[in-house]
């Protein structure tokens, strides 16, 4: 009940935030859970009353503090040299300019990130008010200079909080920050850096702000160090890799992979052409987890689920308890077996995972493994590029999809966000209905109402939701909604955009998470 009241006074301190150099305080963060009858990414604040012991584990209380862009405000409005430097001016004026309304926006983005992971990991709660001040408050200030929360909190203590998340503006990407540390090695402190003019209230921007509080969580390859957990491995050619090796992670890879030979999951790493030495980086790497929430970052639509395998993580640090009951699934790599993660992609120049790799330069929009948006083969002729050795996946050795992909030249469906489900242009989508409880479903012999694309069309965009396990549809061109049960379809089309074909059932689990 506190919690509750706590948001909805930070709420109306919103505007008093904008006009001072500090936020407010913490803006109470309670789970979001899907209701009978709502859309797949729908969520709702939902106050859960713990009657558990003092001692117990519970949710972690995530206090959400953004004092740095109201000090950037501040700094914009007096023109004065700021602690961000003369570069920010061009973002205090014109349609850049930072607004009461983006942070605002910000603010809800940032809570919603925070959420994800106050509704699947628990804590032993501090005790009285959260303490940053460790070391004379020596490590706060020289590991996060540009975090910022009122002068008293600093002094009295952090009410009501587990984890204090601070949030910097920034005019392009940088990494998450831990601030502070318990004396049980838990992370009590972090700093998030966004672009304010860059956000938008979507399922995209909220689950990328999810990754960067995952780091400032302890999704870090120093922490994984700190307990032993990377090692070396070797590929099925041999190549040199990173993995990381818990109990709890072993058995949710085998779990999810199908694979009861390997215990291990491989993080982002990459060979250096002139020395042998590799750069290694804290996120699975995207061949094998390529829509994981802590995979690989790319500029670009993803569904970004929050899986047993990330929970895993968390788990074995002493200082997490995962709640496995809320994790997402994932099709990719899912019961794909040993083959998938130690051996070859494509073979003899055809997929030997078809559902998740495609082997065709084609222009045809087919749904992504994640179903959140259309998208195409992304297999190219490289000829410009030098692909190694063991990953010329094809008879024409130059064949592969971009670097810039980071799937070991793998070419799967890529999505742009013109034919992102949320995001998109409709008419880049043809019959595609464009919203955040939209998900991409497979077509078969679809034919559509004046449109000169339709043997281009393989997928579209169908508005959906969870009821009772079982999926119902929604597709351009009639409001009624339909059971598409796994492995069914619908060919009732009339009164919509489509004179004829099908619309292909999903399984269940591909677009509901529960």
């Amino acid at each position: 009940m506190k919690s509750h009241v706590h948001q909805l006074l930070c709420s109306a301190l919103l505007l008093f935030l904008l006009c001072c150099a500090y936020g407010c305080a913490a803006a109470a963060v309670v789970k979001p859970l899907p209701e009978k009858g709502q859309g797949a990414w729908d969520a709702h604040t939902v106050a859960v009353e713990d009657t558990k012991s003092e001692d117990a584990w519970k949710s972690i209380r995530i206090g959400v503090y953004p004092g740095g862009v109201s000090l950037w405000i501040k700094a914009c409005a007096n023109m004065r040299v700021s602690p961000f430097g003369p570069a920010i001016y061009p973002y205090c004026m014109g349609e850049s300019r930072i607004t009461p309304e983006k942070v605002q926006l910000l603010r809800r983005v940032v809570s919603a990130a925070a959420k994800l992971h106050s509704e699947r990991l628990r804590v032993k709660r501090v005790k009285g008010r959260l303490f940053l001040n460790k070391n004379g408050g020596k490590d706060f200030k020289k590991n996060c200079p540009y975090a910022v929360a009122h002068p008293v909190l600093f002094q009295k203590g952090f009410p009501f909080v587990d984890f204090a998340l601070f949030v910097s503006p920034t005019m392009s990407h940088e990494d998450p920050k831990i601030c502070t540390r318990g004396d049980d090695g838990r992370p009590t402190s972090a700093l998030i850096k966004l672009n304010p003019n860059a956000i938008k209230n979507t399922r995209f921007h909220i689950r990328s702000a999810a990754h960067d509080i995952g780091h400032g969580l302890g999704f870090l390859l120093f922490m994984f160090k700190s307990y032993g957990w990377v090692k070396e491995s070797e590929t099925y050619t041999g190549r040199p890799v990173v993995v990381v090796q818990t109990n709890k992670l072993g058995e949710k890879v085998q779990e999810h992979y199908g694979c009861r030979t390997i215990n291990t999951l491989q993080l982002e790493s990459y060979m250096s052409r002139t020395a042998l030495d590799y750069t290694t980086y804290p996120h699975w790497k995207r061949h094998y987890a390529k829509d994981e929430l802590m995979g690989t970052y790319l500029d670009r639509p993803s569904g970004m689920y929050y899986t047993n395998l990330t929970l895993a993580v968390f788990d074995s640090m002493p200082f997490y308890e995962a709640d496995f009951s809320r994790a997402e699934t994932m099709s990719w790599g899912r019961n794909a077996g040993c083959g998938f993660l130690h051996g070859k992609c494509i073979e003899d120049d055809y997929p030997k995972f078809p559902d998740m790799f495609c082997s065709k330069i084609s222009d045809d929009l087919h749904c992504t493994t994640d179903r959140t948006a259309l998208g195409k083969c992304s297999l190219e002729d490289l000829y410009w590029d030098i692909i190694p050795r063991e990953f010329r996946h094809f008879t024409n050795g130059d064949l592969g999809s971009p670097k810039e992909d980071v799937m070991d030249y793998c070419p799967v469906i890529e999505p742009t966000f013109k034919t992102s489900c949320e995001l998109g242009d409709e008419n880049e989508m043809p019959g595609s209905i464009l919203s955040s409880t939209s998900r991409c479903l497979d077509v078969n012999f679809v034919r559509l109402r004046n449109e000169d694309v339709n043997d281009k069309v393989k997928g579209i965009c169908a508005e959906v939701k969870c009821e009772n396990g079982t999926l119902k549809v929604q597709y351009k061109g009639n409001k009624n909604w339909y059971e598409c049960r796994d492995g069914g379809y619908i060919d009732y089309l009339q009164g919509s955009v489509f004179d004829d074909g099908r619309i292909l059932c999903p399984k269940y689990t591909d677009v509901c998470t529960k």
